[in-house]
């Protein structure tokens, strides 16, 4: 979870639900593709996504919709990294990182972060 997220007195995501972040950049990606693209039409927002998520290699970092909006409104290239993480996809629509948790479960049926 994105420290930044949490300071600015959000609740933590990942508390409220298991994939709380990972929904909330896919929106904000979605919405900046649109935005990029001027137009909601699924094609355009997707021929969108690559550059928006930084994938072309040439677009200013934010981390919030604002900002990046105000650089695609400004005439820039937003290069969103999100509150779970760097996001970039790749000319197919890839993500190009990805983390993962390994998780140990307990004899009582929880879970925690695996510690090796």
């Amino acid at each position: 979870m994105n420290d930044n997220w949490v300071a600015e007195g959000n609740a933590d995501l990942e508390s409220v639900f298991a994939y709380g972040p990972e929904s909330y950049d896919a929106v904000v990606l979605l919405a900046l593709a649109s935005l990029e693209a001027g137009s909601v039409e699924g094609v355009d927002v997707a021929a969108k996504l690559q550059e928006v998520s930084g994938g072309t290699g040439d677009g200013t970092k934010c981390t919030t919709f604002a900002d990046c909006a105000d650089i695609i409104i400004g005439g820039g290239t937003a290069d969103y990294d999100g509150v779970s993480g760097p996001i970039t996809f790749n000319e197919v629509g890839d993500p190009t990182e990805a983390s993962i948790q390994v998780y140990q479960y307990l004899n009582d049926n929880t879970s925690v972060p695996y510690a090796g």
